[in-house]
């Protein structure tokens, strides 16, 4: 029987991991719970969470046993009072679920090519739901026993197949026709759990060497908020920045993800349609953090809003995985507070509703009242509808009405109606939209009014004074570690002067000064910082510049040379793999001996592909590097007519040929 396999399995594990295998003796006691004495009650109509643990719970309460041994998917979410969790098992075989089928469909190759009006038994409610999507032209059979009496009335022909887990025919050895199905099973299908007795030290002590739970990681469901990432909470940005996976949906603005360092996948809707089921997302997940990983499961908005985050945290209860829910800025507050439109007045409205605007024959829509406002969901192309039940339901028709698209991003555009100009309009709206309904305001927007600056450098900090910033690097750096930046560090004495173009050289190259030493390294050579962004990260490392030029250049840099006619001097300049040779050919030319030398590589930063960057609804653009504006061109093409362009230095200007055609 399958949970004498699954004891024995248990205790040659243990064995092999335990050093104490030769002190420790395990006895075999074999006790039956009420799911396995009651094999008529259907599943779905069982009363308690105790149906499969009852009699092995009290046995463990009473001493008779000191551990009990169980499917870990079978455990209740609570364990009975005086009972401790002590181990859930690795998994070590397959996970998937199988159709066991009867000898005369054992031709079939997939599921697809079995006929209609099969009868399929299953007793898990999980799977009838499962298979009623999978081949509604089946019959459904519920059916109990243990796996030999389920398998049996597969033989007999009173079914044609059964449901099973494929690691149950491992366990036993059974060799029967069977089928893949292209199901998502329970997250701990196929591991074992190990219950004892609260305060029992010894047995929690023997059965740890088996406990997965130490390596999982852990899942965070984060509100990404509405729009830029001005938006996002704090905890929301100290969890994207830890995680090891990130599952983004489509209403994730690309600024919050680009330039991150952890794997991101797009998990969201495409064209009307998901790209993965809810439960695919959530094995995702679940299967990430049993690997150790750190996930970040990122909800456009707030994730209790509109955001399955009920089905989401079934699946991580079930899974028994460690989570939390971060809450993030709504779209509808952004959409109330970027449009100047407060949706509760002291002396107005002091109700609020909200509801979905799609389809619109769901929206709740209210009976008249000037002390209520109202907010719909998803109702871009369907609010001239909503606008128009709420006439039907008496409303008045001069009934302020602001229809507000893609709040708290640079294309956030509004638009002020009343009731009944709504429910007349046949335009369009971009989306995502909001509908507010009897919210009164001035119905401008300090949002819309300032400048939209995209910075594709490394640094966004001096743009923010200007305008609304969104950051969307366009490259990263990743240090060098081979035999020439070696050879450097080790001859690092003959040089006279160091010459640094960027705040990345400075990074890289100080990094690795410490690896060999620390600051007295440099006495006695000139440290020369291009611009003030260089010779700020070369105080900060604790270095002050000897010479800046004027002009935040390698052109401003070389005319200072000219001036102070620098000749005979050896001079390393720490740069990227991709630097423009200019300023060693001019230095060179001067009689100088220049070595620049690559201490970084240059590469492009990531970003979620599967987000479009609106680049036409920015004001100004900001590139910081030739290899930026290469990137950016590849990425996201050529820049419509009308926006203004920031850049320092002729090297990147003379790049700018690459977006501006």
């Amino acid at each position: 029987m399958l949970a004498l396999a699954q004891v024995r399995e248990w205790i040659a594990r243990w064995r092999d991991a335990s050093p104490e295998a030769g002190e420790v003796k395990w006895e075999p006691v074999v006790l039956h719970p009420r799911g396995d004495r009651d094999k008529r009650t259907p599943l779905h109509l069982v009363e308690g969470s105790d149906f499969f643990t009852d009699a092995l719970d009290e046995a463990l309460l009473v001493g008779r046993i000191d551990v009990a041994l169980h499917s870990a998917k079978d455990l209740p979410d609570d364990l009975r009072e005086g009972l401790s969790l002590a181990a859930i098992t690795p998994l070590e075989g397959p996970r998937e679920d199988v159709l066991v089928l009867h000898p005369r469909w054992a031709s079939a190759s997939s599921v697809e090519e079995l006929p209609a009006g099969l009868r399929i038994g299953t007793s898990s409610a999980r799977r009838r739901e499962q298979l009623s999507h999978l081949r509604s032209d089946w019959e459904l059979v519920d059916i109990r026993g243990t796996i030999e009496e389920r398998l049996a009335r597969v033989s007999s022909g009173e079914i044609d197949g059964v449901v099973m887990a494929a690691l149950a025919l491992t366990r036993l050895a059974l060799e029967v026709p069977h089928l893949p199905l292209p199901f998502v099973p329970h997250p701990l299908q196929g591991r074992l759990a190990a219950v004892v007795r609260e305060g029992d030290e010894e047995a929690h002590r023997l059965c740890d060497v088996l406990d997965d739970r130490g390596r999982w990681g852990r899942v965070a469901i984060v509100g990404a908020g509405p729009g830029t990432a001005d938006f996002l909470t704090l905890r929301a940005e100290r969890l994207l920045r830890e995680a090891d996976l990130v599952l983004y949906d489509d209403l994730v603005y690309p600024e919050l993800l680009a330039g991150r360092t952890a794997e991101l996948v797009a998990v969201g809707r495409r064209k009307g349609k998901d790209r993965y089921t809810v439960e695919e997302v959530c094995d995702l997940m679940i299967q990430a953090a049993y690997a150790g990983k750190k996930v970040v499961r990122l909800k456009g908005g707030d994730p209790s809003l509109f955001a399955r985050l009920e089905e989401e945290l079934s699946w991580l209860r079930a899974a028994r995985i460690p989570y939390e829910v971060v809450p993030g800025i709504s779209a509808f507050q952004a959409a109330s507070a970027c449009t100047e439109i407060p949706l509760t007045r002291r002396k107005g409205a002091s109700s609020l509703l909200i509801s979905t605007g799609y389809p619109p024959e769901r929206a709740l829509i209210p009976p008249p009242d000037e002390r209520l406002s109202c907010v719909y969901y998803m109702a871009g192309e369907e609010f001239p509808r909503i606008c128009a039940r709420f006439l039907e339901a008496g409303w008045d028709p001069h009934t302020p009405v602001v229809v507000v698209s893609a709040a708290a991003r640079p294309q956030q555009t509004h638009l002020s109606l009343t009731l009944e100009d709504g429910a007349r309009w046949t335009g369009s709206v971009p989306r995502p939209a909001l509908l507010l309904v009897g919210a009164t305001g001035v119905s401008r927007s300090w949002w819309e009014d300032r400048p939209h600056i995209l910075v594709t450098g490394t640094r966004a900090a001096p743009w923010r004074a200007r305008g609304e910033v969104v950051h969307i690097p366009c490259i990263a750096t990743v240090p060098r570690r081979d035999k020439r930046v070696q050879e450097v560090m080790e001859g690092l004495s003959s040089y006279t002067m160091l010459i640094f173009t960027s705040r990345h050289g400075v990074v890289h190259f100080v990094d690795r000064l410490l690896e060999h030493g620390d600051l007295r390294l440099l006495a006695g050579k000139r440290v020369v910082a291009i611009g003030r962004v260089t010779a700020e990260a070369l105080r900060e490392r604790g270095l002050v510049p000897d010479l800046i030029p004027e002009e935040d250049s390698a052109e401003g840099l070389i005319s200072l040379a000219t001036q102070e006619d620098w000749r005979g001097e050896k001079i390393l300049i720490p740069c990227s793999s991709l630097s423009d040779p200019f300023l060693q050919e001019e230095l060179s030319r001067r009689g100088n001996t220049v070595d620049a030398v690559p201490f970084y590589d240059t590469v492009p930063a990531s970003y979620p592909e599967a987000l479009p960057l609106e680049v036409g609804a920015f004001d100004e653009v900001v590139f910081l590097s030739p290899s930026g504006v290469r990137v950016f061109r590849e990425r996201f093409g050529a820049l419509p007519p009308g926006i203004r362009i920031h850049t320092p230095g002729v090297t990147t200007r003379r790049a700018l040929g690459d977006v501006t055609a």
